[in-house]
């Protein structure tokens, strides 16, 4: 990934990202989870282009505006892949 690439990748994730660790069962090891909800599916979708993994989901719909997020897991779990 060019350094402008991930320059404007770093500041999207501060602006409107979440880094956290997670796990989805109580026996499971955590994994890290990096995260963008926006309203713009077009502006995730080059996300997702960019990092070339994760996924997209519809969060919430309202009569203003979808909300989506893109996710991705470490590990491959989750949203690691699709």
């Amino acid at each position: 990934m060019p350094p402008t690439e991930a320059a404007w990748l770093a500041g999207l994730i501060d602006g409107d990202g979440t880094i956290s660790l997670t796990r989805r069962h109580r026996n499971e090891h955590r994994q890290l989870e990096i995260s963008i909800a926006n309203t713009d599916f077009a502006l995730l979708k080059t996300v997702k282009s960019c990092v070339g993994l994760g996924r997209i989901c519809l969060l919430y719909t309202s009569d203003a505006a979808d909300d989506y997020f893109w996710v991705l897991f470490s590990g491959g779990g989750g949203g690691g892949g699709g």
